[in-house]
């Protein structure tokens, strides 16, 4: 049985700032299929990407479309930053306790 393991908020918020930076100007359907989302969650991750200043939102005639902001940029630039320092592509390794013979010095 294949165990389902959710993405938490702020990976959702970076998947979201990729796929704008990635296909922007995009709208609102297209992000949620290609970051793969739901439309309740993903109505909600945008209002909170708008309201801080990472996403910007253009009415035209066409539609409604998102872009990234400078912002939203460098706070991609970051989780990316971070990913690569922590090697996430790796395999995650058993945990093993290393015994040390010496007794702790207080």
């Amino acid at each position: 049985m294949e165990q389902l393991i959710r993405r938490s908020r702020l990976e959702r918020y970076r998947d979201i700032l990729r796929v704008t930076a990635n296909f922007g100007p995009i709208r609102q359907t297209h992000i949620m299929y290609k970051a793969n989302l739901t439309w309740e969650g993903l109505k909600q991750d945008l209002a909170k990407l708008k309201g801080t200043g990472m996403l910007q939102e253009a009415n035209s005639e066409d539609g409604i479309f998102f872009t990234i902001t400078p912002s939203g940029l460098e706070v991609l630039s970051h989780f990316s930053t971070i990913e690569s320092n922590l090697d996430l592509g790796a395999p995650i390794q058993p945990f093993s306790i290393q015994t040390n013979s010496q007794p702790f010095a207080y």
